[in-house]
């Protein structure tokens, strides 16, 4: 997780770079409730603090269920907790997050982390300076 704050602080801040997530649920019913929570909590603003969250404890993600990631939000996040649970035990997000993750299957995209820039597709974890070598190239 330590490139990406780099890309975000030299490349999206400055205007050179736009980041866009999206969903790709590749470990079971699991990863449909994670993405679940991540863009629940956008919906307070701390959609990349949940993400990071997931990243950081991806070994609880395993067994977790909305009450577990209702304590994140309480504890760790320090979110609007009623509105969070409502939102993650309701699906709002239930059909976007399948949606993009069937967009990326139909488009080829099997595994992650995948990156497309420019129209060209980089598979797994690269570190900073080849993204670097990447943006740079494409001015």
């Amino acid at each position: 997780m330590e490139t990406e704050p780099k890309i975000v602080e030299a490349y999206v801040k400055t205007g050179r770079v736009k980041f866009i997530f999206r969903h790709i649920l590749d470990f079971g019913p699991q990863s449909l409730l994670a993405s679940q929570a991540a863009e629940c909590a956008g919906d307070q603003g701390k959609f990349w603090a949940m993400h990071g969250l997931l990243y950081e404890r991806q070994d609880a993600v395993f067994s977790a269920t909305a009450a577990f990631y209702e304590g994140w939000a309480a504890s760790d996040l320090k979110l609007d907790t009623p509105a969070f649970g409502a939102c993650l035990e309701g699906g709002k997000y239930k059909s976007k997050v399948e949606g993009q993750h069937a967009a990326a299957k139909a488009a080829g995209i099997r595994l992650r982390p995948t990156f497309e820039i420019n129209g060209k597709r980089y598979f797994g974890a690269l570190a900073f300076v080849e993204f670097q070598k990447i943006f740079d190239a494409i001015q």
